[in-house]
């Protein structure tokens, strides 16, 4: 899986993945990339699109899959507006026939994709790992989700501290 940016044209991001054709790579474009690739949804039919990171709700997600702006979708836990939005995210893309990824927070994205039927990959980017008790556990390239309560974070306390900052009015 590559990624871009969204600093760059449409048009750049079709000749970068045209370019790796031949890799069969699946191409992760950022921000609401729909819209402006609308133009190029001919050019693409070449082309392993992902796209949703930045979706803010499900009503951004409705937009894309209308579009059919991409082949995969990639959801954000925190920017589609938590578990109960996942779910009607998992459930737009499968009544789509679209692969589910996950966007950072691993924590909580393993169990969201465990209940999504048309799960696909978990990005895992240990951002939080310094300030946990106990990171998700990867097995033989499989994450377990925690059994423990909740959604299974458990603080460091003494870490987190060290990086706490205090803010004054």
């Amino acid at each position: 899986m590559l990624t871009s940016f969204p600093t760059v044209t449409p048009w750049t991001h079709v000749s970068t993945a045209l370019c790796l054709l031949d890799e069969n790579a699946l191409f992760a474009l950022p921000v609401c990339e729909d819209e402006r690739l609308l133009g190029f949804v001919d050019d693409k039919a070449l082309l392993r699109f992902q796209i949703g990171e930045d979706w803010w709700g499900l009503h951004d997600m409705a937009k894309s899959e209308a579009a059919r702006a991409s082949d995969c979708a990639m959801v954000y836990v925190t920017k589609i507006w938590g578990v109960t939005s996942w779910l009607g995210a998992a459930a737009l893309a499968e009544a789509a026939g679209v692969p589910v990824s996950s966007h950072l927070f691993p924590e909580v994205s393993a169990h969201l994709l465990a209940v999504t039927p048309t799960c696909y990959w978990l990005e895992y980017l240990d951002l939080a790992g310094p300030v946990l008790s106990a990171l998700l556990a990867l097995v033989e390239g499989h994450a377990i989700a925690s059994s423990r309560p909740g959604i299974g974070l458990e603080w460091n306390e003494k870490a987190a501290a060290r990086r706490c900052v205090l803010v004054r009015s």
